[in-house]
C-alpha cells in the first residue's frame, strides 16, 4: 500500500484516507477482503506482488506539494 493514511486492512491500495477492507482501491466486505487477500497470497508469489504494486505505484497521480500553514 502507498500513500495512505489512517486506514486499516487495505491490499495493494493507495491514496485513501481513513478507510478500511480496500483490495486494489475497492472497498469490499470483511469476509470478502479476507477471502481476496488469502487467494491473492496463494496465486502470487512476493516477487509477483511486488511487481503489480509497483506497476500500481508508477501509474498513481501523486499531489506534487501538500503546504499547511505558510504564507507566500
Amino acid at each position: 500500500c502507498y500513500n495512505l493514511t489512517g486506514c486499516k486492512h487495505c491490499f495493494l491500495s493507495a491514496n485513501l484516507q481513513n478507510v478500511e477492507y480496500f483490495f486494489e482501491n475497492k472497498r469490499l466486505s470483511p469476509n470478502e477482503w479476507v477471502k481476496r487477500v488469502k487467494k491473492y497470497r496463494k496465486k502470487y508469489s512476493l516477487d509477483e506482488l511486488k511487481e503489480q504494486f509497483l506497476k500500481m505505484k508508477s501509474e498513481l497521480v501523486v499531489k506534487n506539494i501538500n503546504d499547511q500553514n505558510t504564507e507566500n
